[in-house]
């Protein structure tokens, strides 16, 4: 990240608060499939898990 002089001198906090407002910080921790119970490091892993095996299972349920 590029900052511009005056963050650092005039206002120190300034450069804080852009860290901040970047980008909220993810759940941390397991994410657990509610249907096969498998665990998983990270969200987007856990999402493509989803979408790809259970939404299928559940259309051919129906």
């Amino acid at each position: 990240m590029r900052y511009h002089r005056r963050y650092c001198l005039s206002n120190p906090k300034a450069a804080e608060n852009k860290l901040k407002r970047r980008a909220p910080p993810k759940r941390k921790g397991p994410y657990i499939c509610n249907v096969c119970e498998k665990p998983y490091d990270n969200d987007s892993s856990y999402r493509t898990h989803v979408a790809r095996g259970h939404a299928k299972k559940q259309l051919t349920e129906q």
